[in-house]
This record gives structure tokens, sequence and C-alpha cells, in this order.
């Protein structure tokens, strides 16, 4: 299905999960390094939040924790999550708040890849651990390992579907 045709099904507090192949740039190599020592076709997970009549991806990338349309990082496809979780506003404010002063740390990314990341006892996140911190506000657990493959595993255990979404 084409991200234009099931746009309006997307509810905030969705998972929005990246898988990447390129070898283009530097960072392209980067993340190709990480998804093969790390057994993964999963790279990058944020949480959907709609509003203004878009569909925004709250998600932490380098240098810092972001909030940008969907459709801009949407090109070439994505998973999706649907929740059963509704986003709280004690959530939505965690969300928000984070957006342009919370930073994204590679370290803290190499600490959740060896299963050594202390989840959310400071201001830098990697993707997951800010998914993961996120939704834990709304009551989905998400499990202790913050790398993009156990969320989705641990949402997948719990009974959610996950759909791959065409890019535009």
């Amino acid at each position: 299905m084409k991200y234009s045709e099931c746009r309006d099904e997307i509810v905030s507090g969705d998972l929005i999960i990246f898988s990447h192949y390129k070898w283009a740039t530097w960072k392209d190599i980067q993340v190709q390094t990480i998804r093969i020592f790390s057994s993964t076709e999963y790279t990058h997970v944020g949480v959907a939040i709609v509003f203004g009549g878009r569909v925004w991806l709250a998600e932490s990338v380098n240098p810092t924790v972001r909030l940008v349309p969907l459709s801009n990082v949407a090109k070439e496809g994505f998973y999706v999550i649907p929740t059963r979780h509704p986003v709280t506003d004690e959530e939505m404010e965690f969300l928000l708040s984070k957006v342009g002063v919370a930073h994204y740390s590679k370290w803290q990314a190499v600490l959740a890849y060896l299963n050594k990341l202390k989840i959310g006892v400071d201001d830098l996140y990697e993707c997951a651990e800010y998914a993961i911190c996120a939704r834990k506000l709304s009551g989905w657990h998400l499990g202790e390992r913050a790398v993009p493959a156990a969320v989705v595993k641990e949402a997948l255990k719990q009974g959610f579907r996950m759909y791959y979404i065409e890019g535009l």
C-alpha cells in the first residue's frame, strides 16, 4: 500500500520503522555497518504525531530530537505498527518537550546495541530509547533493549501487527 493511500489511517502513537539499504554517503555507510553488525533489517524507529492536518515523525537523529513531516522522510517506504495505546497528554508533552533540546547520542546507540544502555537516565537519546520512553508514558511497554529490532520484536510479541508502506 502506498503512503498516500493509508496516510489518514496513521494515528498519533503509531511506531514508524525504517530499513536502510543505500551505500552512497558516509551516513549510509555508518547505518549499513550498524545494520550488518547487529544482524537486523530495522535501522530506525520514531513515533507518529498527527496534528495540523499532517502526520509528523517524532524521532531522535543526529544531532537532536526533531519533529519532521513523515512525507519528508518516507520517500523510500517504511513500516508502521499501529497502536492500541492512545497518546496521553503526558506522552505528548514528553515527545514535544525534547524536540530541539535533547540530543542524539552515537555513544548511546553503541551501548544500546551492546545491551548496556540505561534507558531514560539522561537527556541523550538514540531513536529506540526515545520511542520506548515516550510510549511507556501511555502504557505501552516496549521492552528494555533500545534498538529498533528489539522494539519491533517486543511489539510483535505483544500481538501488534506491522505493515509495510510504500514510499511516495
